[in-house]
């Protein structure tokens, strides 16, 4: 006969027992997730006339998750003025065609001051870091007015 101690500590195991597979599936399905990380870092030598920033891009799921920030060349306080966008170029050089026009995605989700924008984030599904979507390689180009002002290369640092 099992005593009421032996029985108590009998059923904490058991309950410690499958709380412990739980969680160690739990941490199975979460470590088979994809998980892509991009990163555009836009530098330059006139900072008057042209973007230095950083956008960063984290694809979990299938959804992108999207941060940045411009340190300089928004010459202008109106948002109106400027335009962002994936091109299918793979440098600076040679930027290629619009693919994916980011100005919509990024409407009302930040502000110019002192010629730098407040940081700013949102999430798409409209492209990704992997598969068909991809961006990755491709180049993130800042208009003002129509004209170019600032282009960064998106670069997968890892997959």
């Amino acid at each position: 006969m099992i005593g009421l101690k032996q029985a108590t500590l009998l059923l904490f195991l058991a309950i410690t027992a499958l709380l412990g597979y739980a969680n160690a599936e739990q941490t199975h399905q979460l470590n088979r997730r994809a998980i892509y990380i991009g990163d555009a870092l836009f530098t330059t030598k006139n900072p008057k006339k042209e973007v230095s920033g950083r956008v960063t891009m984290t694809e979990i799921d299938k959804k992108n998750n999207v941060v940045g920030q411009f340190n300089t060349g928004f010459t202008s306080n109106n948002v109106n003025n400027y335009k962002f966008q994936i091109n299918t170029g793979t440098s600076c050089k040679k930027i290629g065609k619009k693919l994916y026009d980011v100005t919509k995605l990024m409407k009302g989700k930040f502000q110019i001051n002192n010629g730098a924008t407040s940081a700013f984030s949102f999430q798409t599904k409209e492209f990704t870091l992997s598969g068909k979507k991809s961006v990755g390689g491709k180049v993130f180009i800042v208009l003002k007015n129509g004209s170019r002002i600032g282009c960064a290369v998106i670069k997968k640092l890892r997959t």
